[in-house]
């Protein structure tokens, strides 16, 4: 629930000073690589990337085996 939307920089920081809450937001951390090079899947991709087979992009899509209802339900 939204209780109060707070826009003057003051008063911003006078309700996080009485919170006692940092007036700067934390600095942001360098992004980190895939976790798949960590926990050593690197040669499982390989692999799978191997087992997949090629697409044809000239072939249309199959149907699905579902039925495609398009209409609003709203």
């Amino acid at each position: 629930m939204l209780i109060a939307f707070l826009t003057d920089p003051f008063s911003i920081r006078d309700v996080l000073s009485h919170l006692r809450e940092p007036l700067r937001p934390p600095k942001v951390h360098p992004a980190r690589g895939p976790p798949e090079l960590a926990f050593g899947f690197a040669d499982a991709s390989d692999e799978y990337m191997d087992q997949t087979p090629a697409v044809d992009p000239t072939e249309p899509e199959p149907i699905p085996p579902y039925p495609m209802d398009q209409t609003r339900s709203w």
